[in-house]
């Protein structure tokens, strides 16, 4: 999966960094130490090896999430999600205070689309030693999708670029919000000439009409640079004399589908192969806990995400990784290329983003 792949990368460039012995030996002594520490101690020798570029001691730890980290997606290949997630819980259990087991966790929970969560355990991550720049978007990220902008803002050591900040200043004070009916139902047709989306949804930003197309490989909002130049897309650049058409975040004023009104969206900004196209991931409909109806070519989205727990139906478990969002059956089946879609066939399906499921009726 793409998430480990990063801190694969890393793992090696910290093994190439020095001699092995050398490094075991401090390793060994820096864990007596860490053991010993007090939590306050501790705090105050992560920050001190933050801001002087290094990491906790925690080289032999390191290796063994790695090949942990391996193992466990090796599982989730396979199709067996849950005897993956014991290896990832597992090692957080055996090892509290290992920085590496607990990033693991933090991926693996964000891939399965629980933001806060995940945000919470990079965060204790980064507390226990791990360097926060391997992970510094990927954290921005969790926060962006569980909108907690006040922590984005006040980020230790962040290297965020400045449009980025300035966005969640201003969502700091200008909230997200759903309103009009409880539920709204709205045709949907599959995307014509489009390999990757499996739908697409008719809505409004401001006074201009646009198509939504539900991306698998999307997570979140993406929307075109043409609509950069549109009043109701607010844009965030880096300040000074950076061109509006530099942006790469934005804040949607106001975005209808149906009956149901959205207000102050945060996006990204992407060339698009559509002019003035919008990508919307499936995460981010299952924030409106969307219930997709291939029979009558029919979505209903909720103001409410919470509504969407009730429905009935078999839970299928996902997972987004390179391939986007993947059902998890005997192994993965990715909703891009519309094989997902063509297995569930006719039956009404609801995707659950933040509990990472759908539910498919029987």
């Amino acid at each position: 999966m793409s998430a480990g792949g990063s801190q694969r990368g890393a793992a090696g460039a910290r093994r190439r960094g020095g001699g092995p012995s050398s490094r075991v030996h401090c390793a060994r002594l820096g864990a007596v130490a860490w053991r010993r520490g007090t939590d306050a101690w501790r705090l105050g020798v992560a920050l001190a090896l933050v801001a002087a570029g290094l990491a906790i001691p925690a080289h032999a730890q390191d290796a063994r999430a790695t090949a942990e980290h391996d193992r466990a997606d090796a599982l989730i290949e396979r199709g067996q999600l849950f005897a993956a997630e014991s290896v990832y819980y597992g090692a957080v259990k055996g090892r509290p205070r290992d920085p590496w087991a607990r990033l693991n966790l933090a991926r693996h929970v964000m891939a399965r689309g629980a933001a806060r969560v995940a945000s919470a355990l990079y965060e204790e991550a980064r507390f226990f030693g791990a360097d926060p720049r391997l992970f510094v978007g990927e954290l921005a990220f969790a926060y962006e999708r569980a909108g907690q902008w006040r922590a984005l803002v006040t980020m230790p050591g962040s290297t965020l670029p400045r449009g980025e900040v300035r966005r969640a200043e201003w969502m700091q004070a200008h909230a997200a919000a759903a309103r009009g009916a409880d539920s709204t139902s709205v045709a949907w047709v599959p995307a014509r000439d489009d390999t990757v989306a499996v739908a697409a949804i008719g809505a409004t930003i401001g006074a201009d009409t646009a198509t939504l197309f539900a991306d698998p490989l999307v997570r979140g909002v993406v929307v075109d640079t043409a609509w950069l130049r549109r009043p109701a897309v607010r844009v965030f650049t880096d300040g000074g004399t950076a061109p509006r058409a530099s942006a790469t975040v934005a804040v949607i004023d106001s975005l209808a589908i149906g009956g149901l009104r959205l207000v102050n969206v945060p996006a990204r900004v992407a060339p698009q192969p559509r002019a003035r196209g919008i990508r919307v991931g499936l995460d981010w409909l299952g924030d409106r806990g969307a219930t997709f109806d291939p029979g009558a070519g029919r979505i209903v989205l909720r103001r409410t995400p919470g509504d969407a727990r009730t429905i009935p139906g078999a839970r299928v478990p996902t997972v987004h990784t390179a391939d986007g969002l993947c059902l998890v059956l005997d192994g993965l089946v990715p909703f891009a290329g519309a094989r997902a879609i063509t297995m569930l066939g006719a039956r009404r399906w609801t995707v659950l983003g933040a509990r990472g499921e759908i539910a498919v009726a029987r």
